[in-house]
């Protein structure tokens, strides 16, 4: 049954950072949900990675998102990723950006 949805927009998550680094295979980045979901529930979530949205309809009850670190990157490589918020009303504006440099796993001691 279709009804009539009355909001807005969700305003953008917040606080984009990395918090795990497994390296030679995944980075996990996390987020702060939006500060307001403009009355209507979010729907989900997507990350943009270097200005694509590389992975879309990210579970809404989930602040963090798990990515494959490629090897086609050069170290000083710069990676920018951004999160933005969908709901009824629509796509919220991307989140401000978290940017990772490609480096050099440390030697073990």
């Amino acid at each position: 049954m279709e009804g009539i949805w009355l909001g807005e927009v969700a305003s953008e998550p917040l606080n984009p950072i990395l918090i795990d680094v497994v390296p030679d295979s995944t980075l996990t980045l996390g987020w702060t949900a939006p500060l307001t979901d403009g009355c209507l529930t979010i729907l989900s979530y997507t990350v943009s990675k270097d200005g694509v949205d590389h992975a879309t309809d990210i579970d809404p009850s989930l602040t963090s998102y798990t990515d494959d670190i490629t090897t086609d990157g050069s170290i000083g490589d710069l990676i920018t990723y951004q999160i933005k918020a969908l709901n009824h009303a629509g796509e919220s504006i991307y989140s401000e950006s978290l940017t990772i440099m490609v480096g050099l796993k440390p030697n073990q001691p």
